[in-house]
């Protein structure tokens, strides 16, 4: 019974099961070194079974494992692997979603809906028209680049809503789950302490690493019990794409790595008190005070900062795998929706991946282009299948006129327009 409480607590954090990103905190969010940042707890939502469709036999492509049968479909895009080495694709896809820019139209503040919620995290990022910003808000909608990209007219962002549950955003752990998701299904969890089942994480090879008996969420009780020769001997072992994260009672958080650098004494032996880890992390905390942004791009840390901080070195098994393919990812469609079956108020039929989605959107637009209608899902966590009736737009109440209605669905690989329906409102 033991064992199975802590597994379905390992599955209930973000993708990664990076726990120390979900955690609850009291008061105050600094970590041990300084930065801040503790985001929600979340429970990915189960995978929609509904309609799910019979796959074909595996071929022998090894990038298309367990591929449908494409004419079972009414609409099938391909999201081809990348041609980047799995580390290189990891790492590219965050400093993507960390540097791209955009102005807002708006001005407004990020917060949280219950006031109360501002003394365990902090999200009090006010954004000003016109000025440029760099990276992805600060929020709790696990958004991949295209889904924040495909909001943007031009670089400009109009504000969808100021609360840190409902803007569309990212924060630690969620921006690196979009980033892994380019090169494997996260699956939903996926852990490193022994009770957990280790589907995709490990720690350095040779490391040593190792946590106390029984259950602890406290990444410093892991790193004094391996003691900080194995945890120097880890983070020496972490390269480009791999995992630097913390957690504590009070929350926690997550950090990818970009490289390691190692310092050198007189001798020639290795000062590892010197030696630093290069990151990538997005924060709820601005970087400086020179530009923007709440993600902090090519910071360094001491490896002796790290390990009083209690920052564990995490890498992906499929790294250390000669074997590994990145698989091809898919968005499909089958339903039957038409203008007849939007003017009954009706979005019939699922769309469908091998990835989870990062979002579904659904928009209506007047002649004049101008969005007067929608509705959208986020945070999509480890559903693979959603069904369009949980989308819900108010047909029948648009005024007369000549309209289109458009669905475009999202997996952290991309996205694209699924349905594009015109439309007579008499």
């Amino acid at each position: 019974m033991k064992k199975a409480v802590l597994f379905l607590l390992a599955a209930s954090f973000l993708t990664l099961c990076l726990w120390g990103c979900n955690g609850t905190a009291d008061s105050g969010n600094n970590l041990p070194d300084g930065t801040s940042d503790q985001t929600e707890a979340q429970s990915p939502s189960g995978n929609t079974t509904e309609g799910n469709l019979e796959t074909a036999e595996p071929a022998g492509d090894p990038s298309r494992p367990n591929w449908p049968d494409e004419s079972e479909y009414d609409f099938f895009q391909v999201f081809e692997a990348s041609t980047e080495s799995p580390r290189e694709a990891v790492y590219n896809y965050m400093y993507k979603m960390a540097t791209v820019e955009w102005t807002p139209t708006v001005e407004w503040t990020t917060m949280h809906k219950d006031s109360a919620e501002n003394s365990r995290l902090n999200v009090n990022h006010k954004y000003i028209v016109g000025k440029t910003y760099y990276g992805i808000p600060y929020a709790n909608t696990a958004s991949s680049l295209d889904g924040f990209l495909s909001v943007l007219e031009g670089n400009k962002f109009t504000v969808n809503s100021p609360y840190y549950t409902e803007l569309i955003g990212n924060h630690c752990s969620s921006s690196m789950d979009r980033a892994f998701e380019q090169i494997i299904d996260i699956n939903g969890f996926g852990g490193i302490l022994p009770e957990w089942v280790p589907e995709h994480l490990m720690y350095p090879e040779g490391s040593g690493i190792s946590a106390p008996e029984g259950w602890t969420n406290d990444t410093k009780l892991i790193a004094q019990h391996s003691g900080k020769d194995k945890m120097y001997e880890g983070y020496k072992g972490l390269g480009m794409g791999d995992i630097l994260y913390y957690t504590a009672p009070s929350g926690g958080h997550t950090r990818l790595v970009k490289e390691v650098k190692l310092s050198y004494n007189a001798i020639g032996t290795v000062n590892y008190d010197r030696s630093t880890v290069t990151v990538i992390e997005q924060t709820n905390a601005w970087y400086t005070s020179k530009q923007d942004t709440t993600w902090f791009v090519d910071k360094e840390y001491p490896f002796s900062l790290l390990y009083q901080g209690g920052f564990l070195p995490v890498t992906l098994k499929v790294y250390h795998d000669e074997d590994f393919v990145i698989p091809d990812a898919y968005i499909a469609y089958k339903g039957t929706t038409a203008a007849e079956t939007l003017m009954k108020n009706a979005i019939m039929g699922n769309v469908y991946s091998n990835f989870s989605f990062s979002y579904v959107r659904a928009t209506v637009t007047d002649s004049n282009g101008n969005i007067v209608a929608q509705d959208a899902e986020y945070q999509n966590l480890n559903k693979k299948t959603v069904s369009l009736r949980s989308l819900y737009i108010d047909f029948k109440s648009l005024p007369a006129g000549q309209y289109t209605f458009n669905l475009r669905a999202g997996i952290a690989r991309g996205g694209c327009d699924v349905l594009t329906i015109p439309f007579t409102v008499e």
